[in-house]
């Protein structure tokens, strides 16, 4: 059997002529495939715009965000084709982002290019990734150090800047017609009217800002003024005289012309607290106790839907809707669609599912000896744990700088002509990948480390609130999970947290198998009937 062949192809317009319209290209590249014997596996096409955050863009070869590239080089990783057959190698890339990506896929998975109209020099390939690895790290450090350096000349980055200022000249300046709209939404917010005196609200709020014309800082909107952009700007604390840049994790203030005085800034977030209380839509903050937790019987995460109202036929034929007092929530599994890869379609009543692992977890946490002895062990566990990643993160973060002086030392004994250039070169691209490498362990190390100590404070909560709150908990544990308020079931929600990490519907009539760090791996049996939900 021939090797496995794929074609790429690419044009930005079939106004580029004839010979490189998509077509031609197909046509070339079949034509050689088939003198060579080889097994055409598919054709990946980057002929057409496609959007990016919204925009239509155009298939450039500078662009390493191509559809069709994505999808080959995704394929190449999992081993689908052995060559890869273009036009010309401009019909791959003509950016160094792109080309990294290609000559990497070349490199790790040993496939072939072959190009019609040119020959593929695949011993330059290294080179090439070595070069566009080094050119790409150079231009990013002149331009970072570019952008610290009007921060520090209290000069913006340049750009249309934010509603209520305009960069000129690299500083911002207040724009007068629009720090009054964002006057306005402030004091409309903080203050409000005869009709809200606590206030107005953000949906009336959208519609009088409509109402007036008053226009966004750019762009032709589909939705004006959405309840995002409204937000945005009543969170945004540049206007009370301050705008705060940040580069690798360094703040950079630069000063400006305040807009909104403290006062006012303090009584719209008192009244925005206010009406934000118990938002319906929010899942978690009403206190549904397995949210991102719960998961079908084939491992997908079990979606949260939230249930706000009744219907009701009134005797003339009429339907109204009615507010629930407290919602309701029901599950589906998030990829069980229609032809999906998850045939889990049943749709789940999720206050039964809590109320079931609710059964369970209460009497383990009244039992509060029990419960420091579990918290004390995992604390152990967790310090020695937190000793390992600290020694790592401290190992790594001193062979990083090795790696610089050692990429210095380079550099000043290629000046000095004790290496020459191809030995530089060498070095430095081994330095390269060995920091890239180190980098990557360390972020990783990090984020471990993170987690570990939002676990850890979590189980010292535990351990405290239990004992702080044990007649509660004994009261909590006689109610029904549809009985809890919401103050209640938030309370309830933070023991979740630091006790249970995830619960699995075994697809065995209902049965729910309870995974804890505290109390190991609970089997909980359900009814079938109690868990399907009824619409």
């Amino acid at each position: 059997m021939g090797k496995r062949a794929v074609f790429y192809i690419r044009t930005s317009s079939e106004r580029q002529g004839e010979k490189v319209s998509p077509r031609e290209q197909e046509a070339a590249c079949r034509k050689m495939a088939e003198d060579r014997g080889y097994e055409i596996v598919t054709v990946y096409r980057d002929v057409e715009r496609y959007r990016v955050r919204g925009k239509l863009v155009e298939p450039s070869g500078s662009r390493a965000d191509r559809p069709a590239l994505r999808q080959m080089i995704s394929a190449g990783h999992d081993d689908a084709f052995d060559v890869i057959i273009a036009w010309k190698e401009d019909r791959l890339y003509r950016g160094l982002r792109p080309m990294l990506d290609v000559l990497d896929l070349v490199e790790q998975q040993n496939i072939e290019i072959e190009l019609v109209t040119e020959h593929f020099d695949r011993k330059m390939a290294p080179v090439k990734a070595w070069a566009a690895k080094m050119e790409l790290e150079s231009i990013k450090e002149r331009t970072m150090m570019g952008r610290i350096g009007r921060l520090k000349d209290g000069k913006g980055l340049g750009g249309p800047g934010m509603m209520g200022y305009d960069i000129i000249d690299g500083v911002p300046m207040v724009n007068e017609d629009e720090a009054e709209i964002v006057q306005y939404i402030f004091d409309l917010v903080a203050y409000g009217d005869l009709a809200y005196p606590d206030g107005v609200l953000i949906k009336e709020l959208r519609r009088r800002l409509v109402a007036r014309g008053y226009r966004q800082k750019t762009g032709n909107h589909k939705k004006p003024w959405a309840r995002g952009v409204i937000y945005s700007i009543l969170n945004n604390e540049t206007y009370l005289g301050e705008m705060l840049y940040t580069i690798e994790g360094d703040p950079y203030p630069i000063p400006v012309d305040p807009i909104i005085d403290q006062v006012t800034w303090d009584r719209a977030h008192e009244n925005m607290s206010k009406r934000a209380r118990y938002p319906v839509r929010n899942a978690r903050e009403l206190g549904f106790l397995l949210v991102g937790k719960l998961y079908c019987p084939h491992g997908h995460r079990m979606n949260y839907r939230i249930n706000r109202y009744i219907y009701a036929t009134l005797a003339d034929g009429t339907r109204k809707r009615y507010t629930r007092k407290r919602p309701l929530a029901y599950g589906t599994c998030s990829v069980a669609y229609d032809d999906g890869p998850c045939d889990f379609r049943r749709v789940i009543n999720l206050q039964n599912v809590e109320q079931a692992v609710w059964s369970e977890i209460a009497p383990l946490l009244c039992d509060v000896d029990n419960v420091m002895a579990v918290a004390e062990r995992l604390v152990a566990q967790w310090q020695s744990e937190h000793e390992t990643y600290e020694a790592t993160v401290s190992r790594l973060q001193h062979y990083l700088a090795q790696l610089k002086e050692q990429r210095l030392w380079v550099v000043t004994q290629a000046r000095k002509s004790v290496l020459t250039e191809e030995d530089m070169g060498e070095q430095l691209a081994m330095l390269t990948e060995e920091e890239r490498e180190a980098r990557r362990e360390l972020r990783e190390a990090q984020r471990a480390a993170a987690a570990g100590d939002d676990l850890l404070a979590m189980i010292q909560e535990l351990g405290a609130s239990v004992v702080q709150y044990e007649d509660q908990l004994r009261q909590l544990a006689a109610k029904r999970v549809k009985e809890l308020s919401i103050e209640e079931r938030r309370q309830v929600q933070r023991w979740f947290d630091a006790v249970v990490i995830r619960a699995d519907l075994l697809g065995e009539g209902d049965d729910l198998r309870v995974e804890s760090d505290a109390f190991g791996i609970l089997k909980v049996m359900s009814n079938q009937s109690t868990l399907t939900h009824r619409r």
